[in-house]
């Protein structure tokens, strides 16, 4: 993001040619199959490309990776006012705790789909990270992404799916592997908001 380049997973040519410039480009997916099992939600494919991308550009060192059509970049991020460290992963929070959140339950705990055994435990007590947005050097974003990953083949193998998991992976990995290296200070804000349109803002406090 400090180069001021930008990825997006967009698929319409018009929108392509309209858009892009020096700073933005853009990658078409092309569906990662693995073991045989298509990883065919955008919302959960698009998390390879991020790991891709990100080791592909090895001369960038961080990265903001967020959805396009409902986050708005508020401020630019200064790099040096944020202080940014190496080996913390900054994210933004939904106000509920994970299993007071009707929308997670109802998608991945009451429905038949395969999740980890030790879920319960592991979102006992724990806050609803938003996916839509994950700031971090490149060295900690790809061994995040890596278990992102990892884990999307094995639930994949596993089970035939109507629906992304990717707040699932999301929040399972962050809070089992990640859970002493996020930040979630006043720098680093994400405000849900019920408007015309639901919107993330992320605003970089410098």
């Amino acid at each position: 993001i400090f180069e001021e380049e930008y990825i997006d997973l967009g698929d319409s040519d018009d929108f392509i040619e309209r858009y892009k410039n020096n700073n933005i480009t853009f990658k078409r997916p092309m569906h990662y199959n693995l073991i045989n099992k298509k990883i065919d939600h955008l919302h959960d494919e698009r998390y390879f490309y991020f790991l891709d991308y990100i080791r592909e550009n090895n001369y960038i060192d961080y990265f903001v990776l967020s959805d396009i059509s409902d986050v708005v970049i508020l401020k630019k991020i200064d790099e040096d006012s944020l202080d940014l460290s190496k080996n913390i992963l900054y994210v933004g929070q939904d106000v509920q705790k994970i299993l007071e959140n009707r929308w997670f339950k109802n998608k991945y705990f009451t429905s038949s789909i395969y999740i980890r055994g030790d879920s319960y435990y592991v979102f006992k007590d724990s806050l609803l990270y938003n996916c839509g947005v994950i700031l971090g050097h490149r060295k900690i974003l790809i061994s995040f992404l890596i278990k992102m990953c990892e884990l999307f083949i094995e639930l994949y193998e596993k089970n035939k799916l109507r629906y992304p998991l990717d707040m699932y992976v999301f929040n399972y990995v962050l809070h089992k592997y990640y859970h002493d290296k996020i930040y979630l200070g006043d720098d680093f804000i994400t405000d849900f908001s019920k408007d015309v349109y639901d919107f993330i803002k992320i605003m970089f406090e410098v």
